[in-house]
């Protein structure tokens, strides 16, 4: 199983960054809601607990956001890793002096990441394929 706050993409160290920020977008949020709790009545004298769940909120959000674009980077390269291994086995069975019916690449429906023939779930996302 994927870890919710962290993951590291197989080669796409641009997203893998980008998980990793949002990671600390959700750690952030938890810190500023368990300080306000901790420091309630504190907080509660100095009006500033609206504020600071305001903040957690947006830090929630924007966690999310980096988190979809995290994704989106990783299909993105995985795509172009796949294209880039179909044109080259492409290029390799036309020059090949003997014909073969060359697999079809696979990919997973939900992260675009090659898959196995075999395979009955995702190596990357654990999607069931």
């Amino acid at each position: 199983m994927i870890p919710f706050f962290y993951t590291r993409y197989k080669n796409a160290p641009l997203a893998t960054f980008v998980s990793i920020l949002s990671s600390g977008c959700f750690l952030l949020a938890v810190v500023l809601v368990v300080t306000t709790v901790s420091e309630w009545k504190s907080a509660q004298e100095g009006g500033t607990i609206g504020e600071i769940f305001a903040s957690a909120a947006a830090a929630v959000v924007v966690g999310f956001l980096l988190r979809k674009a995290a994704g989106a980077l990783a299909k993105r390269k995985y795509r172009k890793l796949v294209e880039k291994e179909a044109g080259s086995a492409a290029s390799a069975v036309k020059t090949s002096s003997y014909t073969s019916s060359a697999s079809a690449v696979r990919l997973c429906p939900k992260c675009s990441s090659k898959v196995e023939n075999g395979d009955v779930f995702c190596m990357n996302c654990g999607a069931k394929l």
